[in-house]
């Protein structure tokens, strides 16, 4: 049965979801899965890699998903209980980036927009560009090849920040923070079930006819793709090749796409 899944990480952060979506365990090889009527959960353990390993067994059991959301608690410097949905995935380590497709605006879950940055250990320098998580970038490198940038999504609550080390973080707070994020899980289920995806082909196409006209370096290219990506997701539409083209070189075109970026940031 094509069904979402809710991804967390440990067993504290799933257990007010298992209870409040009445999910089950499923015995199966190497995952701890449960199920229900309408949704499942995969606990996929700490880290990107265990997250990587967890998302790529699960999508190749159950490759009819029809959505992936990944929640659990994160630092940043924001008040402790705040919930996020990420405009963007970075990986720390590798500096890829992920640029999940946002619904529109009014179907939009109320919560604050953030840049998530996925870091190889828990940390308590927090930067206020960035929420700061463990699985993330290993979640979308797995689930992103398969399943549209629409489909794919990530909900934090605040658990930590400059006052509050996570070291300091009670196990008994953990599940109270987790059902802060429900709300938000259910207001997503909603809007991907009736939102429309992208075509991420075109994106592919248009990039490839940019690099095969015009000159780019190696390190133009990445800064290029990246870009279109993020502005395809934005605009729900790649930009026209034919306006591109007319700029001429690669300076310009990376010029105009700042621009149209910073014009149309992720602001709800």
């Amino acid at each position: 049965m094509t069904k979402p899944c809710i991804i967390t990480a440990l067993p504290i952060e799933s257990k007010c979801l298992v209870d409040n979506y009445r999910l089950s365990f499923v015995k199966t090889a190497n995952l701890n899965l449960y199920d229900g009527d309408k949704v499942r959960l995969l606990q996929c353990g700490l880290g990107k890699l265990s997250a990587a390993a967890s998302v790529n067994l699960f999508l190749h059991l159950y490759p009819q998903t029809t959505s992936i959301i990944n929640v659990g608690i994160a630092g940043a410097d924001l008040p402790i209980g705040t919930v996020v949905m990420a405009h963007t995935i970075r990986d720390k380590g590798s500096n890829r980036k992920w640029y999940p497709h946002l619904p529109e605006s009014r179907n939009s879950p109320k919560a604050e927009l953030k840049e998530i940055l996925t870091v190889d250990k828990p940390c308590d320098e927090y930067k206020s560009e960035f929420v700061y998580d463990m699985e993330a970038s290993g979640i979308f490198s797995a689930a992103c090849p398969r399943l549209n940038t629409a489909l794919v999504h990530s909900v934090k609550v605040i658990s930590d920040n400059v006052q509050n080390s996570w070291t300091a973080l009670s196990k008994n707070k953990v599940p109270e923070l987790m059902l802060k994020t429900i709300p938000c899980i259910d207001q997503l289920l909603l809007a991907m079930a009736s939102n429309k995806t992208i075509d991420q082909a075109a994106t592919t196409a248009l990039f490839d006819e940019l690099i095969s006209t015009l000159h780019f370096t190696q390190t133009e290219q990445h800064a290029l793709k990246d870009k279109l990506q993020r502005l395809t997701n934005l605009l729900d539409e790649p930009p026209s090749a034919t306006s591109l083209l007319n700029l001429k070189n690669a300076k310009n075109i990376h010029a105009h796409l700042d621009a149209k970026l910073e014009s149309v940031a992720p602001t709800y």
